[in-house]
């Protein structure tokens, strides 16, 4: 039988709904699971054990009384340490804010919080999500990387600490880790919820993400967020309306990936491929640029007072960015764009593509913290995606499976996502 701890979000919620379960009892299984493995992985940076019960108390009398706020009432959660929470310090992954105590939530954390969750803590980021080493480690073999910034997170709801965790996402932040370690991951479209309260190295690619346990747990949260969606219907899913899509960084992809990635092809039975011109490779320095220039103003505190505590990247970034010509900013916007309009249509009657979610499987701590370009495009574009954890190397390491939608299709995305994970309440049909 599944411990608490490894069920999945929609699981506790109907086990709180009907009483086999108390929000005290799913706590107490979380929380003793970070106490078993926290020293060993370090995925927390801010836990508070008591200030947690206490909110579950709360939780356990809504439900012992009938008025529950939400399906998610009494469900623990995690949140990325560069997200704003008035009860835990926020300090970036980084000394030069060591006990900074935010006066206010985070739109995502008060929203969450209103629908009854209890937030455990803080889980570990790299120093302002950089591409930085972190302690923490992977619960899968901890010789292997998570790559960098939502480490933490990852470790958490890969080895059942926490159910589901609140991120962000710039470039690569949250589906490389979620690979890495596993686990799905969903990064809706650019705008869709609110950044109030989160650390935006880049505001016109960042976006709040989130990884759960399971795909199906995304669907639950959106309802319960109760976000519009503007597309219509729940219409079946025709796998003749999903392609391939490798892109002009397809020469990246190891070669036990990229086999593993044709193989996952034939057996879904997706057989479109839509191609990239060379222009989409553009998109790789252009969001470079825009996060070179963003950086130089969102962090010029840091970078004047404390440069010699920011990461030699973070320093790179906001060197070129202080010296980029304002052309080259606006060159980007404008190819973020373009390339927006060429892929809407290139997609033609297709509702999503597929493709890597990384290179290949997680390297060795040794052998550096692995590589984003694969989630870049899309993220610099503003498009939604799914990391779903289907495929693994001969030697059992998790390779990822990027699904991208349509800009604001996020509904019919996840409903794709849970039918290629094999959930088979999903109406399909193929043409």
């Amino acid at each position: 039988m599944t411990d608490i701890n490894e069920l999945p979000l929609t699981m506790l919620c109907e086990r709180l709904a009907d009483g086999r379960l108390s929000p005290s009892e799913i706590a107490h299984a979380c929380l003793d699971h970070v106490e078993e493995r926290n020293a060993e992985l370090h995925a927390w940076a801010h836990l508070d054990r008591e200030f947690a019960l206490a909110q579950v108390r709360e939780a356990d009398a809504r439900q012992a009384a009938g008025k529950r706020l939400s399906r998610l009432d009494g469900v623990p959660f995690g949140i990325k340490d560069n997200i704003d929470t008035e009860d835990f310090p926020t300090e970036m992954g980084s000394p030069i804010h060591q006990g900074r105590r935010p006066d206010a939530d985070a739109w995502i954390v008060s929203a969450l919080r209103g629908l009854g969750m209890v937030p455990l803590g803080k889980t570990v980021t790299t120093p302002f999500g950089m591409n930085a080493p972190a302690p923490t480690r992977n619960p899968l073999d901890p010789s292997l990387t998570l790559g960098a910034s939502s480490v933490g997170s990852a470790a958490a709801v890969a080895s059942g600490m926490v159910p589901i965790t609140v991120n962000t996402q710039n470039t690569s932040s949250t589906t490389r880790p979620a690979a890495y370690a596993g686990v799905p991951a969903w990064k809706p479209t650019h705008d869709l919820l609110p950044l109030d309260g989160c650390l935006q190295l880049c505001p016109p690619t960042a976006t709040v993400a989130f990884m759960a346990r399971a795909v199906e747990d995304f669907a639950l949260l959106a309802e319960a967020l109760e976000l519009k969606w503007p597309e219509p219907g729940e219409d079946a899913i025709d796998l003749a309306r999903i392609a391939a899509v490798r892109g002009p960084w397809w020469g990246l992809a190891e070669p036990e990936a990229a086999r593993a990635f044709d193989g996952f092809l034939g057996r879904v039975g997706i057989e479109r491929d839509i191609p990239l011109g060379a222009q989409f490779e553009q998109a790789l320095a252009a969001h470079r640029d825009l996060i070179a220039a963003d950086m130089a103003v969102t962090l010029v505190e840091e970078f004047a007072q404390h440069r010699s505590q920011l990461p030699e990247e973070a320093v790179s970034f906001i060197e070129a960015g202080r010296a980029l010509p304002a052309t080259r900013y606006v060159k980007a916007m404008r190819l973020r764009g373009h390339l927006a309009a060429e892929l809407e249509a290139a997609m033609g009657t297709c509702d999503a593509l597929v493709t890597l979610s990384t290179p290949g499987p997680p390297p060795r701590m040794t052998e550096g913290i692995g590589d984003g370009t694969f989630s870049m495009p899309w993220t610099f574009m503003g498009l939604p995606t799914l990391s779903l954890p289907l495929l693994a190397d001969p030697r059992g390491r998790p390779i990822g499976i990027q699904v991208i939608g349509r800009r604001n299709q996020d509904r019919t995305l996840l409903r794709i996502g849970r039918l290629l994970a094999g959930d088979k309440s999903i109406d399909c049909v193929s043409s």
